[in-house]
């Protein structure tokens, strides 16, 4: 069996945030109102969205895509697109479910709980730099989803057979037989050849997201997980909290065994390269990470 050793491990004021995300030195945490930014020990800058924001943030460069907006770390502000804000109705209206931003911010895509039983999701494509509505995915009468990934060429939202559709129109590519109960994480290695998605509770499914068939499962009571940009290591959080690393090769997960214990009970875990990253319970942390193999 493969060693992980984690450390030393920095904590972190998460400032109320559960969800983190990483992109080396960098780690971002937040909750559906409130965004926090650090490099190393250092707080870059933070951010407070307008209405509900539940989804990951992403990394762009010097910008920090979350929520429906955009935060420039440079110059310290938060940019909203104002056409994403939900529709709201005399005694009630929408609630955003989930917002996914594309690599560099160039799409959006928001699914809002409507409250109609009829029709209970609404997902809307939006230009990221324009702040336009592209197009108004199609899709079954599901619950809302809670999880979606927007790539180059296509994004895919989490029902309990995630739905892809191209990322320019929004037009359907394909339905996942996964099966799931529920979807609460999509994540994808930088060259997208590898997505990943968290049955809560029952599995992490590999998807190849050009064929749109089921890889392999990775059974186990998960909580989240993520996939490093090389797309050769996967992280799973079970749901008390430990930490499990597998390697992706010949078409299958490989269990590498469980890590040692981290800093607190996290509900959120990001994976870099040769970093790892995880939120809960008002606090983040960061730790670099190395996998030795046993010897031959």
């Amino acid at each position: 069996m493969a060693a992980i050793r984690f450390g030393p491990w920095q904590v972190l004021a998460a400032e109320g945030g559960g969800t983190v995300a990483l992109a080396g030195e960098r780690l971002a945490a937040c909750g559906q109102a409130h965004l926090v930014v650090w490099q190393g020990l250092l707080r870059l800058g933070a951010a407070d969205a307008p209405w509900p924001a539940p989804g990951r943030p992403r990394f762009a460069g010097e910008r920090v895509c979350w929520g429906p907006g955009v935060l420039d770390l440079a110059r310290g502000t938060y940019a909203p697109l104002y056409a994403a804000e939900p529709e709201l109705r005399p005694g009630g209206g929408e609630r955003p479910c989930v917002h996914a931003w594309s690599a560099h911010g160039e799409r959006l895509l928001v699914g809002y709980a409507t409250g109609d039983a009829q029709a209970p999701a609404r997902l809307v494509l939006f230009d990221g730099g324009r702040g336009e509505p592209l197009a108004t995915l199609r899709h079954p009468a599901e619950f809302p989803p809670q999880a979606a990934w927007v790539g180059r060429t296509a994004l895919v939202v989490g029902f309990g057979d995630p739905r892809a559709f191209a990322a320019d129109t929004g037009a359907e590519c394909a339905c996942i037989a996964l099966g799931a109960g529920t979807v609460t994480r999509l994540d994808a290695d930088a060259a997208e050849r590898r997505l990943l998605a968290v049955d809560l509770n029952r599995c992490v499914a590999w998807i190849d997201p050009h064929a749109w068939q089921l890889v392999d499962r990775w059974e186990g009571r998960w909580l989240d997980a993520a996939i490093a940009p090389d797309g050769r290591h996967a992280v799973a959080l079970d749901l008390a909290g430990g930490l499990h690393l597998a390697r992706l090769a010949a078409g299958r997960f490989e269990p590498l065994g469980a890590a040692a214990a981290p800093p607190f009970v996290a509900t959120s875990v990001a994976l870099d390269d040769t970093a790892i990253a995880l939120a809960g319970g008002g606090l983040a942390a960061r730790a670099g990470y190395v996998i030795k193999e046993p010897s031959a």
